[in-house]
């Protein structure tokens, strides 16, 4: 877990996707949503650089020679199951 503090907030990210946990003021009051599974239990993940999926989770890249590359991106992007640490 990462943890950012100032006077006014306690900011906390998860190591695995970087994905927001936590965001408190002074008083300790939470402002993000903690997860209830009843519903949702996710939280904020990082949908980089796209949310939903591409077909066959290919993608062609253009590269500065003007030539393209095919590449591989998961459903909801490259950062969600990456760990951050």
């Amino acid at each position: 877990m990462i943890v950012l503090k100032s006077d006014q907030l306690n900011v906390e990210f998860q190591t695995l996707g970087g994905a927001l946990s936590s965001i408190k003021d002074k008083e300790g009051v939470e402002y993000l949503w903690q997860g209830d599974p009843t519903y949702w239990s996710g939280q904020a993940p990082v949908l980089f650089p796209i949310c939903g999926s591409v077909r066959n989770d290919t993608v062609l890249y253009d590269k500065e020679d003007g030539s393209q590359k095919e590449g591989k991106i998961p459903r909801h992007g490259l950062v969600r199951k990456k760990n951050l640490h």
